[in-house]
């Protein structure tokens, strides 16, 4: 891997036999290499919006083709719910085997559910034993709630802001987070 990521590959040809070295290395390992895109929405967001398209209907419907025809390469997408209408999103149906799409949150209580979830596993403990509410108040879960409503993106306004809260309550010496620290983050993430 070291060699391949020292050679300078000059043509698109050179990248390419690049990456099938490298996908042939790791299947030599008996391991099946799943190629991971995620956040697609961060790099092609940032483009005016006619670029954006263009280059949506690029990944869509070469690069989607390319990992399924000229790779065989497994790839996991995960794409922002507003590029389905997109054509080229569209014409690249045929290469998707699963679609999974995940639903927006409509009450506070989806949040303490998903927190609950995670904060259970991390901590040991069954779903259901309230562990959330070792680590933070109920009113901390609804105005992360209504900080999602705002802006409805789970990773940013729910996960990323509740780990920012839990960084700023430990900072601040106390073992549960509170309306306050997820406000604090909530605006650390712009709102």
């Amino acid at each position: 891997m070291t060699q391949l990521a020292q050679d300078q590959a000059r043509a698109s040809t050179q990248v390419l036999d690049q990456l099938l070295q490298l996908l042939g290395l790791v299947g030599d390992h008996d391991l099946v290499p799943v190629l991971l895109l995620d956040d697609t929405d961060r790099w092609v967001g940032a483009l005016e919006v006619e670029a954006s398209r263009t280059l949506r209907a690029a990944f869509f419907g070469r690069v989607l083709r390319l990992l399924a025809d000229d790779l065989g390469v497994a790839a996991v997408v995960a794409v922002h719910p507003t590029y389905e209408s997109d054509a080229g999103y569209q014409s690249a149906q045929p290469f998707f085997d699963h679609v999974l799409r995940i639903p927006d949150l409509t009450v506070d209580g989806d949040v303490r559910a998903l927190l609950q979830r995670r904060v259970a596993r991390i901590l040991g403990h069954d779903e259901e034993d309230g562990a959330l509410d070792l680590v933070m108040t109920p009113e901390a879960v609804s105005v992360l709630f209504r900080g999602y409503q705002v802006a409805p993106d789970i990773r940013r306004r729910i996960l990323l802001s509740s780990t920012a809260a839990l960084t700023l309550a430990l900072g601040a010496g106390v073992e549960q987070i509170d309306e306050g620290h997820v406000r604090a983050a909530l605006s650390e993430q712009g709102g």
